[in-house]
């Protein structure tokens, strides 16, 4: 199963740093087979169950997904050891956040193919949504231990130590995946957020840039790219990136969040208000939205009050400048004679000075 960091990159470190280890994942959007459960049982027989199964799955890709859990319950009252169907029930309902149900359903699809590694890389996928790191990688390594070169098992295991805060450990796992798997985009991301836990932000950035030359559609990949943009302060950067999520995905929430920010940081409130009111229309009851327009009106408030202050502090510059020019003028021949006094008046001073009037009129 594919993961998508829910969080935030703000992962990168927003997933890793400001969400919780369990909320750093979100279930994967749209895949409708587990990995171990390729093969079809037919423990039930008939062609009752088989065409069950075939609704059972159309709801799932549908994204249908109480009736998909609601069809897998009814195949396995038929059909009790039919490991496919718990698979793909197990599966539905870690989607639908019911990780202890999840588990449970897991477990036996394993007990009656103990074979499959696929399966239990599935499982420790679900103990790392659970929060349940320590067990999620010990799974992981026993899946490692019987093939060294699985795939998901790979990126799960650096996963779950990238959440545990481990980014040393996270690292050699990433390393050793990426030369296996170069083009797997989630790897690069992993490898972004486990930079940016260890503050190498520019290096998570190149990171993500490559992930979005092998996949320049995916939005998730994206939204990483522009959280960290965000906390570097590119501002420019993080706009045209949050632009590209909205693109494709227009009724998604985070690219207006992300605008809004952008905007707000740059002092431009005007379109600050118009995006964060474009997602508080989207999810009147999302938590980021509603948090936003509480900044953004505070600072409408307090924008007039930095404004004059700004214009005092520029004013106070040009006037001290103007009162060294007519110090050095009239005292100029005493202060060569002292060379220390003269290279502070003639230097250092106006320098600062400079600095702060430059720094008040960008």
């Amino acid at each position: 199963m594919r993961t998508v960091a829910a969080a935030s990159l703000a992962l990168l470190t927003g997933a890793a740093l400001h969400a919780g280890p369990a909320s750093a994942l979100a279930p994967p959007a749209a895949a409708t087979q587990p990995r171990g459960s390729a093969q079809t049982s037919n423990a039930g027989g008939g062609d009752g169950l088989e065409a069950l199964r075939r609704e059972a799955r159309s709801d799932a890709s549908a994204r249908r997904f109480a009736q998909a859990i609601d069809r897998y319950e009814r195949l396995l009252s038929l059909a009790p050891g039919d490991a496919d169907a718990l698979a793909h029930l197990a599966q539905l309902q870690a989607w639908t956040g019911n990780y202890d149900r999840a588990i449970v359903l897991y477990r036996e699809a394993i007990a009656r193919r103990p074979l499959e590694l696929g399966l239990q890389s599935d499982l420790a996928d679900v103990l790392t949504w659970a929060n349940r790191l320590e067990e999620a990688e010990r799974l992981y390594e026993q899946v490692l231990a019987k093939d060294a070169h699985h795939h998901e098992a790979l990126k799960g295991l650096a996963r779950a130590r990238l959440l545990r805060g481990d980014p040393s450990a996270a690292a050699a796992v990433i390393d050793r995946a990426l030369a296996l798997y170069p083009k797997d985009v989630d790897l690069h991301v992993e490898r972004a957020r486990m930079l940016s836990q260890k503050g190498q932000l520019a290096d998570a950035i190149q990171s993500l840039q490559r992930a979005t030359k092998i996949a320049p559609s995916d939005a998730d990949v994206l939204r990483h790219l522009a959280e960290a943009y965000q906390r570097k302060q590119d501002w420019a950067n993080a706009q045209d990136t949050w632009v590209r999520v909205a693109t494709l995905v227009p009724d998604g929430t985070a690219s207006h969040v992300g605008l809004a920010r952008v905007y707000l940081a740059l002092g431009k409130l005007a379109l600050a208000r118009e995006h964060a009111a474009l997602a508080l229309r989207m999810s009147p009851s999302g938590a980021d939205a509603n948090q936003l327009v509480a900044e953004i009106d505070r600072e409408a408030k307090l924008a007039p009050v930095r404004t004059a202050t700004d214009w005092f502090e520029l004013l106070v510059y040009a006037a001290l400048l103007g009162v060294l020019v007519v110090v050095v003028r009239r005292s100029g021949r005493s202060l060569r004679r002292r060379p220390a006094a003269w290279t502070f008046a003639m230097y250092v001073m106006p320098g600062f000075l400079v600095l702060g009037i430059l720094a008040h009129s960008v």
